[in-house]
């Protein structure tokens, strides 16, 4: 790896190939794959086959009923569906809808950011760590076609593009130790915007926190990496039939009711009924000035409940973070936070 620890931000700014794929990250490194399993001849791309044998399929194709990448053995018994990802993992839901496509044989994840929770049956993870070796055997082979030099040339820089995405994620220090600030400073958030990098580090971040919550807390937290900005969750059901969570997202924290989460037909477009009904039953579980163990003067809010919706079924209240909340308050908000929510798991008053 050529870059030093203390200049991978800069590399990446003035990488050429990374600057290139900022606009549609996920389908730059798809295509990628995707040039190179459609290249003859076709045994450039044997290499791949270390990774899974169905890499060997002779029909590529792109963004394929929900896939990045869909590589078919044709009459062969090899139908591998892949998801490539560069700022997200996919979700439990999406994966078991992925998984139902007639046909697939193999089906993983290919991805820069390590998921936290294990993937669903079947989908196997594959880190882009694994993706290095092959390829610079791919770029290799190329090399040694003799007629291939620019295709050699392109996919040699491909790799240090990955090589240089890796370091960033394991070794750049990105202030998550427990007595650094969530959020970053100005100076720190302008300089990897220029970069062109903030939101990616601001994902590795929260996936690096949520980990760390997760391995303290002993429960299953969920992290969503979906948009520009990531959210960590907790939920539970209750006996009532409504789901109970908090949440953290972009500075700051939710106490959630999903209302009848199994069946939401019945608050389809009645904000103000859903309101009413989570004031008269659940006033109680949105209070954060009420939940032992929460510092009050780490919010800056009032103590009047300030009533927020999402539809169909979705009542929230929110406080947000200070600056200077470092990961060690934040987790412990959280720990509290969690506490407060499975005392709800067995509420079952209603009106």
């Amino acid at each position: 790896m050529r870059a030093e620890k203390g200049d991978i931000v800069e590399a990446l700014a003035n990488d050429p190939l990374y600057q290139l794929s900022v606009s549609d990250q996920d389908g730059f490194h798809t295509s990628m794959l995707y040039w190179l399993l459609s290249t003859p001849p076709l045994d450039v791309a044997t290499p791949l086959m270390e990774i899974s044998r169905s890499f060997s399929g002779c029909i590529v194709e792109r963004d394929w009923l929900g896939l990045d990448l869909f590589v078919d053995h044709d009459m062969g018994s090899h139908k591998l569906g892949v998801v490539n990802t560069i700022h997200n993992i996919p979700n439990r839901e999406n994966l078991q809808k992925l998984e139902r496509v007639r046909h697939l044989t193999r089906t993983m994840v290919i991805s820069l950011i390590h998921p936290i929770n294990e993937l669903p049956e079947p989908w196997r993870h594959v880190p882009f760590d694994e993706l290095l070796r092959p390829l610079q055997k791919s770029a290799d082979n190329l090399r040694k076609i003799g007629s291939h030099e620019y295709e050699a040339d392109l996919l040699g820089r491909y790799v240090n593009l990955l090589e240089k995405l890796i370091y960033l994620r394991d070794h750049h220090p990105m202030s998550t130790g427990h007595c650094d600030a969530v959020v970053l400073d100005a100076d720190e958030t302008r300089r990897l915007k220029d970069a062109r990098l903030l939101q990616l580090i601001e994902k590795i971040r929260l996936s690096r926190f949520t980990e760390s919550l997760a391995q303290r807390q002993g429960v299953r937290v969920d992290i969503n990496l979906d948009g520009p900005q990531g959210s960590v969750q907790y939920s539970v059901p209750s006996n009532s039939g409504h789901l109970f969570g908090w949440k953290y997202q972009a500075g700051r924290v939710r106490l959630t009711a999903t209302f009848d989460y199994l069946n939401d037909g019945r608050w389809s477009g009645r904000r103000s009924q859903k309101e009413e009904f989570a004031k008269n039953n659940f006033s109680g579980f949105f209070d954060f000035t009420s939940i032992p163990g929460v510092n009050h003067e780490l919010f800056d809010n009032t103590r009047e409940i300030q009533w927020q919706s999402l539809e169909p079924n979705i009542s929230y209240t929110y406080r947000r973070i200070p600056r200077g909340m470092t990961h060690e308050e934040l987790a412990e908000i959280c720990a509290a936070l969690t506490y407060h929510v499975e005392g709800y798991s067995d509420y079952v008053e209603t009106t």
